[in-house]
């Protein structure tokens, strides 16, 4: 019998845009190992999304269950048989099985011979299982934020209808008092009746007739033409390539049904506020696209998609635009009022501000970003680093900065617009007078501000982003303050992938243990009752450990090879990355098995316990001999390599002395009778193993074959 299609729609109260794609990879997910798991083979499942419904179609499900065979193990065949006729045992085991005692089949397991009753099953019709597998796929897909309603079921939404048919036939199940059917709905304007379906196959198409456009990339697509060819009304463009405006379009593709892009515009007198302000009024605000000219100036001008009516687009267009010049009104009153007091007098203000009840003021947080961001460029300026060096000015913008990057939290337009924090202060700096270093600095410390996000791109903005963040992890584990499963207020393990996230990639050199003293000293000077320094120390290190090895598993380094690196429980982020890169590239190359081999065997007959002392007056034979003058030349390189962080050349160097390690295997006698000739032998072993966890713990790599 030919295979049928399969739709599942869970009509709901308008969605949030942000739990949509959760929900849609959640559906496919449950649905087609719940599926799976009851026999109807491999599917393919195509899954869509809009504000006001999650679907599920499979376009080639079965009308059965595949047939299932089972083994049941009887008595053995000695006992079952006797001279080829079936004993009492076998008639009684076959009649519990259900079948007939010629049909047993005798098989081998190990050095005997058992019988088996063959059990075949045909399968059940899928429209038998699917009414209770669809509302268990229903009930086990999970949001951040939920609602309850009626009894006990929870979603994002309330769901207020479900469509549910395989082929002709409609799939009738109760999900907690809400009845199944083959009715859907169209646009919630534009077709609002409800559309009876007789079969599945027809639902794609009864929708597009409903003016419901189901597929989320068909959406984008119409969006992005459309809302050009709004742009060209204004002589200009929509940047659909820029992030921030990327991360719009994925926010508005959930926002509607059957999508219409109009132009609008907005008065010509507020171009005079910084950018940043009218493409946060229009885009985090509105869910607008800025439209911009062709030197990538801004246009008075913007792009709304609507998901409604075409008919009214001029009322519409007039609705959007008086709320668009209201707020970018407010945003001039708020921007000429803060121009009245320049920053410096804006950071006084912080002193009335609070940072947290136990840890102070951000005035008192400010200062210790100072100290501890002073500390950090006086180690940078004495450590190794091939990707940062710090000049005089760099210094000192380090030091004005610090006293001024929280300084736009108390002005008006940071408290009507709290996500330009950091770079309104950035454009009231150099409005201020403040030099470039300075004002990009206030804007880049808040960077990364999420996973993914950019980087601070100057010297000053990657040694204040390091301040500022360490502060605040060191301050709340001083006082207790950690992030559970529950929650994290302060964005302590965010805080923590950004530090890693620059020490990594600028190859800083930084120690863990100095910095968080450094942290806890300072924040000690104002703060009484603080937990503990060794377990602030040890719980820090463990957070930024765990985020470096995030960013190491994002390089596609495997796991093994980032244990390996961890266990050393180094004290450098900057060093942890270049080993585990070094370890991985030598991986793709014949040495690495070379390594491998030669530190196995060695670790697998050595006892580090006996140490490495090592009796060259007790060396006898020529290949031990000729490995112990080898090992030490390779250490003292090994040493060296590792003070310049060249990690691939020291581990090639141990690598190239597998041939030595075999000779010594193959000809000498480890385990000698003489006890000081044996333990002088364990110890030159020992020597080689130690070498090679001074670069890693090769013991924690997972080899294969």
């Amino acid at each position: 019998m030919s295979n049928n299609e399969l739709v599942l729609e869970i009509g709901t109260e308008e969605l949030p845009s942000a739990m949509l794609y959760g929900g849609i990879n959640q559906l496919k997910e449950i649905a087609i190992s719940t599926i799976e798991a009851h026999d109807f083979g491999k599917l393919k499942a195509d899954v869509f999304g809009t504000p006001r419904r999650l679907a599920l179609y499979i376009r080639d499900f079965p009308v059965y269950q595949q047939a299932t065979v089972t083994e049941v193990k009887g008595p053995p065949a000695k006992a079952a048989f006797d001279k080829g006729k079936p004993t009492k045992a076998a008639i009684c085991f076959a009649s519990s099985k259900g079948v007939k005692p010629q049909d047993l089949v005798v098989k081998k397991e190990g050095n005997n011979e058992y019988v088996f009753a063959i059990k075949k099953a045909a399968g059940k019709k899928a429209t038998e299982l699917l009414p209770k597998l669809l509302p268990e796929i229903i009930k086990q897909i999970k949001f951040k934020k939920s609602m309850r309603w009626q009894n006990n079921m929870r979603f994002s939404r309330p769901i207020r209808w479900l469509l549910a048919l395989h082929g002709n036939k409609t799939i009738n199940f109760d999900l907690d008092g809400l009845k199944s059917s083959n009715v859907t709905y169209g646009h919630r304007l534009l077709s609002p009746t409800a559309i009876k379906l007789s079969n599945a196959s027809d639902y794609l198409s009864a929708l597009r007739k409903g003016k419901v456009m189901l597929n989320q990339k068909d959406r984008q697509k119409v969006i992005v033409k459309q809302s050009q060819a709004a742009a060209k009304l204004s002589k200009g463009t929509v940047r659909f390539d820029n992030g921030r405006i990327k991360k719009t379009l994925e926010e508005v593709v959930n926002l509607v049904e059957y999508p219409y892009p109009i132009e609008g515009n907005f008065s010509k007198e507020y171009l005079v506020l910084p950018r940043k302000v009218i493409e946060t009024v229009l885009q985090s605000h509105q869910r607008y696209f800025p439209v911009e000219g062709k030197n990538g100036d801004l246009q008075p001008s913007f792009v709304v998609v609507h998901n409604g009516n075409p008919k009214y687009n001029s009322n519409i267009k007039r609705g959007h635009e008086r709320v668009v010049n209201a707020r970018l009104s407010d945003g001039k009153f708020f921007f000429e009022e803060d121009l009245k007091k320049n920053l410096g007098e804006r950071a006084l203000e912080l002193q009335g501000v609070v940072f947290q009840e136990k840890l102070g003021t951000v005035w008192e947080k400010c200062q210790r970003i100072k100290k501890l961001s002073t500390k950090i460029s006086t180690k940078i300026s004495t450590k190794i680093s091939t990707k940062l060096s710090l000049s005089i000015n760099d210094s000192q913008a380090i030091k004005k900065a610090s006293m001024l990057i929280k300084a736009d939290l108390v002005t008006e337009m940071v408290g009507e617009f709290a996500e330009l924090q950091g770079a309104i202060g950035c454009e009231y700096a150099r409005l201020n007078g403040e030099n470039d270093k300075v004002a990009t600095a206030i804007f880049e410390h808040y960077l990364p501000r999420f996973i993914g996000d950019i980087l601070p791109l100057t010297n000053a903005g990657k040694v204040l982003s390091i301040a500022d963040k360490l502060d605040t992890i060191v301050g709340c584990y001083s006082i207790g303050i950690v992030p559970t499963s529950a929650g994290d207020p302060y964005a302590l393990r965010r805080q923590a992938y950004g530090i890693a996230k620059i020490i990594m990639d600028s190859e800083l050199h930084l120690s863990l243990n100095e910095l968080i003293r450094q942290s806890f000293k300072l924040i000690h000077q104002k703060v009484a009752n603080l937990k503990d320094l060794d377990q602030v120390k040890s719980q820090v290190k463990e957070l930024l450990s765990s985020r470096a090895a995030r960013l190491l598993e994002e390089l596609e380094i495997s796991y093994d090879v980032i244990r390996a690196v961890l266990s050393l429980n180094l004290d450098d982020l900057a060093d942890i990355k270049l080993r585990a890169v070094a370890l991985s590239k030598l991986r793709k190359t014949k040495s690495f098995d070379d390594l491998m081999i030669a530190f196995s065997r060695c670790k697998n007959l050595g006892d580090l316990k006996l140490g490495t002392k090592i009796d060259k007056k007790i060396l006898t034979d020529k290949e031990e001999i000729e490995l112990y003058k080898t090992l030490l030349k390779t250490e003292e390189k090994v040493k060296k390599y590792i003070t310049k962080f060249d990690y691939q050349k020291a581990l090639t160097e141990l690598a190239d002395m597998r041939k030595l390690v075999d000779n010594f295997f193959d000809v000498v006698l480890v385990m000698a009778k003489e006890k000081k000739l044996k333990e002088n032998r364990i110890a030159l072993i020992n020597k080689y193993v130690t070498t090679c966890l001074s670069v890693a713990d090769l013991s924690k790599i997972v080899v294969e074959g």
